[in-house]
Formats: C-alpha cells, sequence, structure tokens
C-alpha cells in the first residue's frame, strides 16, 4: 500500500507541515509527497520557485525515514493543460535534472536525491500512446540519472487517469475512459495506479463512483491478471517501435529545455507554454470538427440529460485551514504565463448548458424538427446526423421515419412547435426542396429558420437566396455552427 498526496504549493510551504503529520500517524508501508514547487508554479502563474526548491532540499537533508519519497515530479500539469505525451516526458526528464542540479546546489549526494524521487504522469485514452509513453521513460531516466552519477534505478511511476477527457455530460463514459487509461498504464509499467470516480467533475462524487474506480483496478488486477506479468508489451513490434519514436522525440524535447538553462528557465521563457499551447490547439481543432471523439460530448449525446449546475473542470474541494505557523504565499513573485487546465469537451459542453439554462429560463426546450424527405437511404443518414450534431447543443427532437413532401413536414413540424426546420435529404433534391418549404413556410406566417442537413458545395449561394439560413455538415465547426444557431433562437 502507498500514500500519496499531491501538493500544489510552489514554495513548499506545507510540506513540514503533512510531513510531521505522516511521521506522527503513519498508515501505509510508503508514502510519497508530491511536492513539486515547478509544477505548482506553472500551475499558478506566480510564487517563489526557488524557494520551495531549497526548502524541500532541506527536508530531503533532514529525513531519516527510509519509506519517505519527498520529491515529486508532476507532469500531469503538463498533460490536463494540453501537452503530448513527448511534453509530458520532457518535463519529467526536465525535472528529475532540475532536482538533481538543486540536490548538488545543496551539497547533498546524488544517491540521496535519487532516493526521493518519484513521476506522476496523467494517462489519457490514446491507448497505444500511453503504454509507450510509460515504457518509454523508463528507458530515458536511467540516462538522466547517471548523468549526475545517480543509481540508475527508475524511480516510482505514478499513473493517474487524466481528467482533460472526461465529460460532465454522459459521466458514465468516463468509466470507459477510466478503464482504458488504466490499462494502458499498468502495460506501460506503471508502480501505482490512481482512478478517478467517474463522476469527477460533480461537486460530491457518490459511493459509486468511488466503488467503480476501485474496482476498476482491482478487476485489472486480480481477474485480467495484469499484475503479474512483467512485461505485457514486450515483443509487440507495433509498441516496441512507437516507444522508441516516444523516447526520441522526447529525449529531443528535454534537450530543447536543458539548452534553454533548465526547467525552470525554459517556463520562464515560455518555452514549455508555447509547446503546450500548440498541441492543446490541435486537439481543439480536433474536437471541433469532430474528428477527435467524445462520447456524450461531441458524439452520441443523450438528448434526455440535463444539468442544474455548470460543467466544472475540475472541481474545486474544500481546502482544509492550515496552521498559523504555515508562512503566507507570496502570490506576486515571479510572475509567468502558466498551464490552464481544461478538458477537452469544456466548450461544447458550455454551449450545451446556454441550451439547458434557456429550457430553465423560459419553461421550454428549442426543438428542432428533422425533416427527412426524398431518397430514404440518403435521408436517414442525414437525419441521424442532425441528430447527433444538433444534440450536441441540447436541442429537442422532432423526429420521423420520413415524409411524402415539404407541406406533410411542416404539417408536424408546426403541430410540435418546432423552433429549427431542418432538411435531411440529398444534395440534388435540395435544389427544389430548399424554396419550397420556404414557400409553404412563409405562406404559413411561420419564420423557423431552415438548416439544411449537407454542403452541396456549388449550389450554397443559391440555396441560400432560396431561404436556407444554415448547413450542417462534417466540415462545419461544430461550436461556432452551435453557438451561431443559438442565437437565432435566442439563447445567449
Amino acid at each position: 500500500m502507498m500514500l500519496h498526496i499531491r501538493l500544489e504549493d510552489p514554495e513548499a510551504r506545507t510540506v513540514p507541515v503533512l510531513l510531521e503529520r505522516l511521521q506522527t500517524h503513519r498508515s501505509a508501508p510508503s508514502d510519497y509527497l508530491l511536492a513539486d514547487p515547478i509544477a505548482a508554479w506553472a500551475s499558478a502563474g506566480a510564487g517563489d520557485v526557488d524557494t520551495g526548491m531549497q526548502r524541500l532540499m532541506d527536508l530531503v537533508a533532514d529525513a531519516e525515514e527510509a519509506y519517505l519519497r519527498l520529491l515529486g515530479v508532476d507532469a500531469a500539469v503538463v498533460a490536463e493543460a494540453g501537452g503530448s505525451a513527448v511534453h509530458q516526458l520532457g518535463y519529467v526528464l526536465a525535472g528529475v535534472s532540475e532536482h538533481l542540479a538543486a540536490g548538488r546546489g545543496a551539497s547533498l549526494e546524488a544517491a540521496l536525491v535519487a532516493r526521493h524521487l518519484h513521476v506522476r504522469l496523467a494517462v489519457g485514452t490514446s491507448y497505444p500512446l500511453a503504454v509507450a509513453a510509460l515504457r518509454a521513460l523508463r528507458l530515458l531516466l536511467p540516462e538522466v540519472l547517471s548523468a549526475y552519477d545517480a543509481p540508475a534505478a527508475v524511480p516510482p511511476l505514478v499513473a493517474s487517469v487524466a481528467e482533460r477527457p472526461l465529460t460532465a455530460y454522459a459521466p458514465y463514459t468516463n468509466m470507459l475512459r477510466g478503464t482504458t487509461a488504466a490499462t494502458a498504464a499498468i502495460i506501460g509499467g506503471c508502480d501505482a495506479l490512481i482512478v478517478q470516480p467517474y463522476d469527477r467533475l460533480e461537486p460530491e462524487s457518490d459511493a459509486l463512483g468511488r466503488r467503480i474506480a476501485r474496482n476498476t483496478q482491482l478487476i485489472l488486477k486480480l481477474e485480467s491478471h495484469l499484475g503479474f506479468v512483467e512485461d505485457p508489451a514486450a515483443g509487440s513490434y507495433y509498441l516496441e517501435t512507437l516507444t522508441h519514436q516516444v523516447a526520441e522525440a522526447a529525449w529531443a524535447f528535454f534537450q530543447a529545455i536543458e539548452a534553454a538553462g533548465g526547467l525552470r528557465a525554459a517556463i520562464r521563457d515560455g518555452l514549455l507554454q508555447d509547446a503546450v499551447a500548440a498541441h492543446a490547439a490541435q486537439q481543439a481543432q480536433a474536437v471541433d470538427e469532430r474528428e477527435r471523439i467524445l462520447v456524450g460530448a461531441t458524439h452520441y449525446p443523450d438528448m434526455e440529460e440535463t444539468r442544474t449546475a455548470p460543467p466544472e473542470t475540475p472541481v474545486q474541494r474544500e481546502a482544509h485551514p492550515l496552521p498559523d505557523a504555515v508562512p503566507p504565499p507570496s502570490r506576486a513573485d515571479d510572475p509567468i504565463r502558466p498551464l490552464v487546465r481544461a478538458r477537452l469537451a469544456a466548450e461544447v459542453e458550455q454551449v450545451r448548458y446556454r441550451t439547458d439554462q434557456y429550457a430553465a429560463t423560459h419553461g421550454h426546450r428549442p426543438q428542432a424538427a428533422l425533416l427527412p424527405i426524398g431518397p430514404r437511404g440518403m435521408r436517414a443518414a442525414r437525419a441521424t446526423f442532425a441528430r447527433n450534431y444538433l444534440g450536441c447543443a441540447g436541442f429537442a427532437m422532432q423526429e420521423s421515419t420520413g415524409y411524402a413532401d415539404v407541406e406533410a413536414g411542416l404539417d408536424a413540424a408546426e403541430k410540435a412547435g418546432a423552433d429549427l426546420l431542418v432538411l435531411c435529404s440529398s444534395d440534388e433534391a435540395y435544389r427544389t426542396l430548399v424554396p419550397d418549404l420556404a414557400a409553404a413556410r412563409d405562406a404559413r406566417g411561420l419564420s423557423q429558420p431552415i438548416v439544411v442537413a449537407g454542403y452541396p458545395q456549388d449550389e450554397i449561394s443559391a440555396l441560400r437566396a432560396a431561404g436556407a439560413t444554415a448547413f450542417i455538415h462534417r466540415q462545419a465547426p461544430l461550436l461556432d455552427t452551435l453557438s451561431r444557431l443559438q442565437t437565432l433562437l435566442g439563447i445567449s
């Protein structure tokens, strides 16, 4: 059993207090204090990180308990801000180097510093990449340790399921994300595993969430027998090749950080933040273009689900008061551009939450009438696409297997009180369906916007002139398209 505690304090002010409590109330054979002043500083955007590092080295010099590890390198701050596996590994290697250099500056033996080191990585749902990243780290860490004449034994690797891919809507899908990440972490060779409850984003995780998180680990260990195999990925050509590719890229990024003067200097210069921001932008674009699938958020939304509180990322738990003896932080010291934690689904979930707020205020949910007309195969496919696409904004759906003509479809939409008219047909059929639907709508004195499911590129201008207001299709940016439709419906 291992007790693993993460501290977000650039100045390591709270470490002595917690260390004293651990020493007097020991509850586990191994205690890891993940007190990474650099990660806390990068997350907070300010703080006396140099003093924090010095305080840690002083504690290491005085610590006599063999079961304690006081020097954590927390790369999860990079992953949760949108960094890649390569960026996480580069941060770990540079962080280990930074701690060993600080120990040398404090006249500590490299072996002593290395004995207190441990690493935390956030593991996402990119299964092969997560496996390869952990295996690559085991190849690279001995290189850094040997450069400081420290024993080449790899420090304990703590893997935690990343919060970045979690969704606040359809939270049960987080069970699958947690299981995928946990399996990858074990196969990759982690020494300890942290699985978050599937309802981590709720103000209070219930008993089921905590039970599933615990049982995920137990099932993988005892029933899947992953805890009884030395290296499950050994011999896989794909994973071995990917491991070496990740290792080469991570080593190059680590060298770039070292060339900038080390991890602290690279953060002050913005090198790390720029790399993370570039990768985060690529991920956000993939989500917006629906190439990165987030079940429940960007694909296959649960139409019946609503929220009464905004989706958080992450939930801030109630803080425990510190003793009066703990000095106050220097919040204005050493300001930097912070690494901001953000979930991939956060923006699209905010769009959906605006619809939930509108429904709560106005007593009804905006409704999209799907009008499948024309060729059966195409109309069914585009109705399914439209349902999933518009459902991401939380719109209610008025559905049918098909209508004989626009008059029949408009009858059903008017009876249901629909707010959007969504034509679902073939590109060729839109040439007549759009003007016919617009004319029938106007003749009845109605004003619902007409949305076309598809993108007949050569006909766009003509269809807009004929009455089409918007087009939804695979290349349509999700956030911008849904936000514009909300604006048309008076949702702000």
